[in-house]
């Protein structure tokens, strides 16, 4: 038989482990797994892209589908950031990132103008199209062999500003608010997840960018050339990208649902379609 003491110290330790296993919705090791996970699966999504001209990286016939499911689960990742089993709750934190849901659209609609130039949802076939030359001089980089292309490529740049300002923002202001979104975070959440995830997304976006408009390595032989000119590449990016962070404005979000929605989404849609039928004659 236990004694008083015995019970009361057994209770005690029962309530510890209630509290210790018990898993709620709001607690931060659900929230951070989530944001783990997606991390490794943007890192992963890298993969699909070929870096020489030789394409050696996963080949896929659909490997822009796979693109586009992962960038909207991004979405669904950074809205949901509060989970609950009230589905309006989560329908709420839904429509509260919108924001960063609005310019993930217009880069899925820019990566589609891609694949319907191309006519292939193939992201190596749209690497090796790349290879040929434009006036039997430079590469035809898709940013300079066609009008569309060249239209996308700004638009995406400009949206990926417009990410580095919002997930900057965010990280910089209040670690425990998203600035952009009426919902809070969990109290006891570890930020650095949040970051580290930032951090493969803008990754992800990058890689897609110089691969789909500035094309993979070219010039170079051997994969050390193809390596510093891919980094190259880079450097170029993050630099340009740094320069017009610092004199673009931020916009509000009014500003950017209004620029996105009624200006930059319908003139990609008429684009497309104009596209469509011009090269059907």
């Amino acid at each position: 038989m236990l004694t008083d003491f015995q019970k009361y110290r057994w209770s005690i330790i029962k309530v510890h482990l209630q509290n210790i296993l018990k898993i709620r919705y709001s607690d931060f090791p659900f929230v951070n797994f989530l944001l783990f996970v997606t991390t490794g699966i943007n890192l992963g999504l890298i993969l699909l892209f070929p870096l020489n001209p030789q394409p050696t990286g996963l080949r896929v016939d659909y490997g822009a589908l796979i693109l586009i499911a992962g960038l909207l689960l991004n979405v669904i990742i950074h809205s949901t950031n509060r989970f609950n089993k009230n589905r309006a709750q989560v329908t709420s934190a839904l429509i509260s990132s919108r924001q960063l849901s609005t310019v993930i659209i217009l880069i899925i609609t820019s990566l589609l103008s891609v694949c319907l130039v191309h006519r292939t949802l193939s992201i190596e076939k749209i690497i090796t199209e790349q290879q040929r030359s434009l006036w039997h001089i430079p590469p035809a980089w898709n940013v300079i062999c066609h009008p569309l292309l060249f239209i996308n490529a700004l638009i995406i740049f400009g949206y990926f500003i417009i990410i580095l300002q919002l997930l900057n923002q965010t990280t910089r202001t209040n670690p425990q608010i998203l600035t952009h979104s009426s919902e809070r975070l969990p109290v006891s959440i570890d930020y650095s997840y949040f970051r580290i995830w930032s951090f493969s997304l803008l990754t992800l976006i990058m890689f897609m960018y110089i691969e789909f408009f500035w094309g993979a390595g070219y010039f170079w032989a051997g994969n050390h050339g193809l390596f510093i000119v891919l980094l190259l590449k880079f450097l170029i990016f993050f630099s340009l990208s740094v320069w017009f962070y610092h004199r673009i404005p931020h916009l509000v979000e009014e500003q950017l649902l209004r620029l996105s929605y009624g200006f930059i989404l319908p003139f990609q849609v008429v684009a497309m379609v104009l596209t469509v039928l011009t090269s059907n004659h």
